[in-house]
């Protein structure tokens, strides 16, 4: 049973992860090799231009990374998985949440003025 969670987690993972690069690979084009802040500036901006599925697809293929380091560190059982993968579910949960509460506090300082700047979602 193990062995095929285990497979099933790569599985989910390696579809997961050719979403993403083919996303990312198309996205890429028009990056500046060779240099460091201009691919770190088209990387923060592909994030922020993703649908909110690629977001959720995202979050869940780090949530699925993060188990299967977990899984093979510390030879997790089905049901271990299981409770690890919910209690890493809710930690972007609440990550999320106090993104959007620190978000929405600086909203509550601006002038008019300064929330009419359109500013990056991170």
């Amino acid at each position: 049973m193990r062995r095929f969670n285990k497979v099933l987690t790569i599985a989910v993972l390696t579809g997961l992860s050719t979403v993403v690069l083919a996303h990312n690979h198309q996205s890429s084009k028009g990056y500046h090799h060779n240099s460091h802040h201009s691919q770190h500036c088209s990387k923060h901006k592909q994030h922020s231009e993703f649908s909110p599925q690629k977001r959720e697809a995202l979050m869940q293929l780090r949530v699925e990374n993060k188990l299967a380091k977990l899984t093979q560190k510390f030879d997790l059982s089905a049901e271990q998985q299981q409770q690890v993968r919910t209690i890493l579910q809710q930690k972007q949960q609440k990550m999320k949440a106090l993104k959007q509460d620190y978000r929405n506090q600086i909203q509550a300082l601006l002038t008019p003025e300064q929330k009419s700047v359109q500013t990056p979602k991170n």
